[in-house]
C-alpha cells in the first residue's frame, strides 16, 4: 500500500488555507481520507509531504499526520495478517473502521444491533412487546442458519422478504397474522436503526404485513353469566382464574393491566389506570358484578393473578366445566392455504377473549362505539374493529331501531 499526503487546492479558504488529505492506493484502487487538518500553501512542503518549520505549530501538525498515516498502514498490515486473501472491500472496511470508529460502531452486526434496540426500548416497552422482538430475533437467527442467508442491514431487501416469509409460512408453519406481527416488528426496528444512522436502506418500507381479519371468539351474555355464577369452590385455582377472567370481561382491560391493579387504584367506584402497554390514563367505571369480584378478595391489595400461560390453561378448564362447549369454527390462513378448526368453544378461550367479550356485549347492549373505545383505550377505529363481532342480534336491533 502506498500513501501520499497532499493539499486539496480546490478547497482554498482565505482564513484557513487548504485542507490536507491522505490518498492510499491498494491493489490498484484509490482511497481518499479527510484528515480534518488544513494549512496555508506557503507553509506546506509538497516533496516531504509535511508542514514547513515556518508554521508555528508545525511539529504538532506533522505529529498528527504521521500518527494517522502510520495508523492506516498498521491497519492495512493487520488486515492482511488476519486475512491474507483480503480483497479491496475488506481492506477498505478495516481502514474506515480505524479512521471512523463511530461509523464502524454503527455498522454493528445486524442481530447485535437488534438486541441493542430491544435493550434500549425495554425501559419504555411493555414486556410482551419486548418478548415479541426477542422472538423475531430468534426466528431471524434460525432463518439465517437454515437458509445460509447473511443478515445485514443491506440484505434486508425484497429478496430477503420473499425467502423469509416463505420460510416462516412453509418451514415454521406460522399463520399469516402471526407472520404479520413479526414483519411489523422488524420494520419498527429497521426504522429505528435508520433514524440512528445504522443504515440508509429503504427497502424494508415496501414490506407488506399479511394482516387478515380473524374470527373473533367471545362469550355470549348467557355464557358469561353461566361462568360468573358457576360454583368452583372445590377447585380454588379455577375459582380464581374464573374471577380474574370475568373481571376482564366486565372492565374491558388487558390481562397485563389486571395484573397491575391495586386497591389504591379504585376510587369512587372507578378504576384509575395507567395502561402497561401504551401508558394511557383511563378511568373505568366499576359495575356491580365487577365490584363483587373485588369484594371477594377484600384484604388483598391485588387480585390473585398468575402467569398468562397458566391463566390461559385454567380458564379453558373452567369454561369446560361451566359447559361453554358450543361448536366454534375458526378460520386462519397460511399463505393462500385456508385452515379451518372446529372445536368446542372453551378450547379457543384465552385472556384475549375477555376483552373481545366486553366490546361485543357492550355493542349488543347499545353502548356507543366512542364510549367503548374510551374505556378500552383504543385510539383509532382500525385497531378497535379487530375486537368487534357484530352479531345478528346487534344488526337486527339497529335495523329495527332506525326503520321501525
Amino acid at each position: 500500500m502506498t500513501i501520499n499526503i497532499y493539499l486539496d487546492r480546490k478547497s482554498k479558504r482565505e482564513e484557513r488555507g487548504l485542507y490536507i488529505y491522505i490518498r492510499g492506493i491498494v491493489r490498484g484502487n484509490t482511497m481518499v481520507f479527510k484528515t480534518g487538518e488544513y494549512i496555508a500553501e506557503k507553509h506546506w512542503d509538497s516533496d516531504k509531504q509535511k508542514a514547513k518549520r515556518s508554521l508555528a505549530n508545525s511539529m504538532e501538525l506533522n505529529g498528527r499526520l504521521d500518527a494517522l498515516k502510520n495508523g492506516i498502514l498498521s491497519t492495512y498490515r493487520n488486515c492482511l495478517r488476519e486475512h491474507p486473501d483480503a480483497d479491496y472491500a475488506t481492506i477498505q472496511s478495516a481502514i474506515m473502521a480505524f479512521k471512523n470508529p463511530k461509523v464502524a460502531e454503527k455498522k454493528a452486526e445486524f442481530l447485535s444491533a437488534y438486541k441493542m434496540f430491544v435493550e434500549r426500548k425495554s425501559v419504555h416497552y411493555a414486556r410482551n412487546s419486548s418478548n415479541k422482538h426477542l422472538t423475531v430475533i430468534q426466528h431471524l437467527t434460525n432463518f439465517s442458519i437454515a437458509k445460509k442467508y447473511k443478515l445485514s442491514f443491506d440484505t434486508i431487501d425484497n429478496n430477503f422478504y420473499e425467502i423469509f416469509t416463505t420460510y416462516m409460512l412453509v418451514d415454521k408453519g406460522v399463520t399469516n397474522n402471526t407472520l404479520s406481527k413479526y414483519i411489523t416488528a422488524l420494520k419498527t426496528f429497521m426504522h429505528w436503526a435508520k433514524e440512528h444512522g445504522f443504515h440508509g436502506n429503504n427497502g424494508y418500507k415496501k414490506f407488506k404485513p399479511m394482516d387478515e381479519q380473524v374470527d373473533i371468539v367471545y362469550l355470549t351474555e348467557d355464557e358469561l353469566l353461566r361462568l360468573l355464577q358457576y360454583d368452583f369452590s372445590d377447585n380454588p385455582k379455577l375459582d380464581r382464574a374464573r374471577d380474574i377472567f370475568c373481571f376482564q370481561c366486565l372492565t374491558g382491560q388487558r390481562y397485563s393491566d389486571i395484573c397491575q391493579l391495586h386497591t389504591d387504584n379504585i376510587k369512587d367506584s372507578n378504576w384509575h389506570l395507567r395502561t402497561t402497554k401504551t401508558k394511557d390514563v383511563l378511568k373505568i367505571p366499576i359495575t356491580k358484578n365487577a365490584q363483587s369480584i373485588l369484594d371477594k378478595y377484600t384484604g388483598l391489595q391485588k387480585l390473585p393473578v398468575i402467569s398468562s400461560q397458566k391463566m390461559n390453561t385454567y380458564i379453558k378448564e373452567a369454561a369446560q366445566q361451566a359447559g361453554i362447549d358450543s361448536p366454534e369454527e375458526i378460520t386462519r390462513y397460511r399463505g393462500n392455504e385456508r385452515i379451518t378448526s372446529k372445536e368446542p368453544k372453551y378450547k379457543f378461550i384465552s385472556t384475549h377473549t375477555a376483552r373481545r367479550t366486553f366490546v361485543t356485549l357492550s355493542l349488543e347492549k347499545g353502548m356507543r362505539v366512542d364510549t367503548i373505545m374510551r374505556i378500552t383505550g383504543h385510539k383509532d377505529y382500525k385497531t378497535f374493529k379487530k375486537y368487534i363481532k357484530l352479531t345478528d342480534k346487534v344488526t337486527e336491533q339497529d335495523m329495527r331501531r332506525v326503520w321501525e
